[in-house]
């Protein structure tokens, strides 16, 4: 079952104070599970009207775009999105796109084909200060892509590295990870299948792909300081994938 976009619409044209609640899910995951992934940029903006979704009212636009670069999937002419072409209501999930934008896109087409966005997408928007993260991302696609048999029946989960903290000199978050391994950790990242205990914390880990650094260290950071947020797995399920970023 794909778990690549979790999106609860609760609203309607009578309840518009209503939230927005979407679960994004894990970034390898969602790569793993997309239909289509690949840079865009928006052509045009075009086409507002309402689309009627179980009965509630929702406002609705098209965008067309270029193809910049296909990772993943078949691409399509445009893109279906919540909102109008001029305003997002946040509450309503809705999302505003303008022409020359730029983004990576992972996204899953619906039973009838079409893409359809909203600010729950796995959207993030790509400038000129965001190439440096546009290449590690591309480093781990072509990972995933060579090593689908290794991953198969695993699932990548979210930790949260509880070493982290907010460098007021620096303006920077740092880490136990960035304080051992300084600047020669920029850029690196691992894939590691990790065992967990009872209480979720990491038992053991077996390394996919390592991060070049000294993984003794790294493994040993990893089990000292990682915990798994993804509550909502089973309880009985104890192996999973973490994509370890070092920055």
């Amino acid at each position: 079952m794909k778990k690549f976009l979790l999106l609860i619409f609760i609203f309607s044209t009578f309840y518009r104070s209503l939230a927005c609640s979407c679960v994004k899910g894990n970034f390898a995951q969602n790569y793993l599970e997309a239909d289509f992934v690949a840079l865009i940029s928006i052509q045009e903006t075009f086409g507002n009207s309402i689309y009627n979704r179980d009965g509630n009212e929702m406002n609705i636009y098209k965008a067309k775009i270029n193809i910049e670069k296909v990772y993943k999937g078949k691409p399509p002419f445009e893109l279906n999105i919540f909102g109008t072409t001029t305003y997002a209501y946040s509450g309503a999930c809705e999302k505003l796109v303008k022409p020359t934008e730029k983004y990576l896109v992972l996204l899953n087409k619906n039973s009838n084909g079409s893409y359809f966005i909203s600010s729950c997408s796995s959207m993030f928007g790509v400038d000129n200060p965001g190439e440096n993260w546009l290449a590690d991302k591309q480093k781990l696609f072509a990972f995933l892509d060579k090593n689908k048999t290794k991953l198969q029946g695993l699932e990548f989960v979210d930790y949260d590295d509880t070493s982290e903290d907010w460098d007021k000199i620096t303006e920077k978050t740092t880490s136990e990870f960035t304080k051992t391994f300084g600047k020669k950790a920029v850029g690196k990242f691992g894939v590691y299948k990790v065992i967990l205990n009872d209480n979720r914390k990491i038992l053991d880990i077996i390394p996919l792909k390592k991060t070049g650094l000294n993984e003794k260290k790294v493994q040993m950071l990893m089990k000292k300081n990682l915990e798994i947020e993804n509550y909502s797995l089973s309880k009985t399920k104890k192996e999973f994938l973490i994509y370890l970023k070092l920055y």
